[in-house]
């Protein structure tokens, strides 16, 4: 749903479609133990700050979020998808089609002792619990992606490596780019 009337109706709804197989597939591998995020949303910028918003420390809250990293144009007769086409003379219509790199990522709350902040003590195995996690939300991110798939063409999406990253912040979690190629049917 767009927030802006006459937004950008071609490739932000790609965002928008991630995010929402994001948000469903954390809540379909939640259990009481490890529930879903309590923050599924849009994010912009280069950078997302994961530990803390404007009112809350949003990493122990959990934060999942979908977010537009670039745009190029793509998918030419010199430059399949999803290698960016940068070179080529554009027609009237411009490019044949775009590439909308996005990135899904999830990030959890680690305390200064490594223990998770919503839960009280794991002992010696609170970096395997935090590890669990990880996977766990790696795996929710995969279910994304294949309910992302199901709609499209398997050619028009391109994954890229899932980063696990440090602790920083009292956060720790996954980033996970992703490309999609969309049809340009604007200005012609």
């Amino acid at each position: 749903m767009a927030l802006i009337p006459g937004g950008d109706t071609l490739l932000y709804p790609a965002a928008q479609e991630l995010l929402t197989c994001l948000c469903s597939a954390l809540a379909e591998v939640a259990t009481p133990t490890f529930p879903a995020p309590g923050i599924c949303c849009i994010r912009a910028g280069d950078n997302v700050a994961v530990d803390m918003s404007e009112t809350q420390n949003e990493c122990c809250e959990g934060l999942a979020y979908v977010k537009v990293n670039g745009i190029y144009p793509t998918g030419g007769a010199g430059s399949p998808f999803p290698s960016p086409s940068s070179d080529f003379a554009l027609n009237k219509c411009a490019p044949y089609a775009w590439g909308l790199q996005l990135e899904m990522a999830v990030f959890r709350c680690v305390s200064a002792d490594l223990i998770p902040c919503e839960y009280e003590t794991f002992g010696q195995n609170s970096w395997e619990y935090i590890a669990e996690r990880q996977m766990l939300d790696a795996k929710a991110m995969r279910l994304a992606l294949c309910c992302f798939m199901r709609p499209r063409d398997g050619g028009d999406v391109s994954m890229g490596v899932a980063n696990f990253t440090s602790r920083e912040g009292g956060c720790m979690g996954i980033t996970w780019p992703l490309s999609v190629q969309i049809r340009n049917c604007e200005g012609c």
